[in-house]
């Protein structure tokens, strides 16, 4: 798998992803297959520091 940064296209497809499974409990999973190229549990670590950096700048 994939252990590198993520790339603008793989964060805008996360964005995208979390809009468009939010309502759902496996958002990870489907977060993970919709941007193709990272796993569950690298979605779930993407998605923690995303939102303290976003929280961090309000």
């Amino acid at each position: 798998q994939n252990q590198s940064q993520w790339t603008k296209e793989e964060h805008d497809r996360f964005l995208q992803a979390l809009k468009k499974y939010l309502p759902s409990g496996a958002l990870a999973k489907k977060v993970s297959e919709f941007v193709g190229t990272r796993t569950p549990l690298q979605v779930r670590s993407h998605a923690q520091k995303y939102f303290l950096r976003l929280n961090k700048n309000r």
